[in-house]
């Protein structure tokens, strides 16, 4: 099945509004099968397709918008936490038990769901933990900016939610898109085949639909 184009949507567009217009090219047609009723078909395609692609428009668009707003919180929180849990390492290089509670051994999560988990671990470890707490106060990580981080973590997380649900909607409604015009590009390829045996003799007329002929 061939991609549609804009420019081919535009022309199936055209089919419509050249049959509306045209009484011969109707006349012609109906005596193929493409009566009132065929050709409504059509358009009704053509109306759902067009439908689904400015939905799909709109969902891309707040798709990108949540995105965006995860994307600034959560580059804010990975950079603190990046010094921070650097600032881990360094407090408790001795303590094996320690660095794997905070879950700051070897490199940091590649993936967004784990980094935040571990995210939460580390500061919630460092929350309710006076004994942990206490030796990394020295290098800034104080209750004050603990909570400031649980914060934007907890922000970060909806702002997370948020995109996935925008993100599983964009998708969903570029599926429907695609759906749509393949139903559609259907209809139009066996239209034209038709139409192409049914104005055989009226080229001028296969040229309205948008179909140009060969001399």
């Amino acid at each position: 099945m061939k991609r549609v184009t804009i420019a081919d949507f535009q022309r199936y567009g055209n089919i419509f509004s050249s049959i509306r217009e045209n009484h011969i090219l109707r006349q012609e047609l109906s005596e193929y099968g493409y009566d009132d009723q065929e050709i409504n078909k059509g358009r009704m395609l053509y109306d759902t397709a067009s439908r689904m692609i400015e939905q799909n428009k709109t969902e891309t668009t707040e798709e990108k918008m949540a995105y965006e707003a995860f994307s600034k919180k959560f580059d804010e929180l990975k950079k603190n936490y990046a010094t921070d849990r650097k600032k881990a390492k360094i407090v408790f290089k001795e303590q094996e038990a320690v660095l794997s509670a905070l879950k700051v051994k070897g490199v940091a999560s590649v993936r967004i769901s784990s980094l935040l988990d571990d995210i939460d671990t580390f500061y919630k470890q460092l929350q309710v933990n006076p004994a942990l707490l206490m030796p990394i106060k020295r290098l800034k990580v104080d209750e004050t900016h603990i909570s400031a981080q649980l914060n934007l973590l907890s922000d970060t997380q909806k702002a997370y939610e948020n995109y996935t649900k925008e993100k599983g909607e964009s998708q969903q409604a570029t599926k429907d898109k695609d759906d749509a015009l393949v139903a559609l590009e259907k209809w139009v390829r066996e239209f034209y085949s038709v139409a192409k045996i049914a104005l055989e003799d009226k080229p001028q007329l296969m040229e309205a639909l948008g179909k140009h002929t060969k001399s």
